[in-house]
């Protein structure tokens, strides 16, 4: 949807799913190691919807962004409401998905150990990427601007708030 009410219940579904992984920590790993084989191909980053969930924000965020000023938006944003709260849905949906891979990834160093590699070959360094890095450089980018105009901007506030 435009005003991006879709991604608050994808941000959730992804919420509920690093939840629900979080069961699987209590299952021995002599019952877990069969379970893993069994889903093999279907789950975590070897499954197609990961590598489609991924791909999407990835797209998402080129579309989005590709004609925005991210600055200005970033800058002033009630001058930029919609875009703005699109921005901000589409970005804690992208966060819940990294976390949900963080916690796949944890739980897979918990079961398999890091020097194992994982159901799709992939080192754990290589996983590591699909959570350490935002699906959208520029607007990554973007955030550190801003982030370096406000250090500029607020110098003078620095250490106020401890006095």
């Amino acid at each position: 949807s435009k005003d991006g009410s879709s991604l608050i219940i994808m941000k959730h579904i992804f919420d509920s799913c690093t939840c629900v992984m979080g069961i699987l920590d209590y299952m021995l790993l002599a019952d877990f190691h069969p379970l893993r084989v069994a889903v093999h191909g279907s789950s975590g980053f070897y499954s197609l919807a990961w590598h489609r969930i991924r791909a999407w924000f990835g797209r998402t965020f080129k579309v989005t962004t590709e004609t925005m000023n991210l600055d200005h938006v970033h800058i002033c944003p009630e001058m930029f409401a919609q875009q703005t709260i699109y921005l901000q849905r589409l970005e804690r949906a992208s966060a819940s998905f990294r976390t949900m891979c963080f916690r796949h990834y944890a739980l897979a160093e918990q079961t398999i150990g890091s020097n194992s590699m994982g159901s799709a070959g992939k080192s754990f360094e290589h996983m590591q990427g699909s959570f350490l890095r935002h699906p959208s450089s520029e607007y990554n980018a973007a955030k550190y601007r801003v982030h370096e105009y406000t250090n500029v901007k607020y110098m003078s506030f620095v250490g106020l708030g401890t006095q």
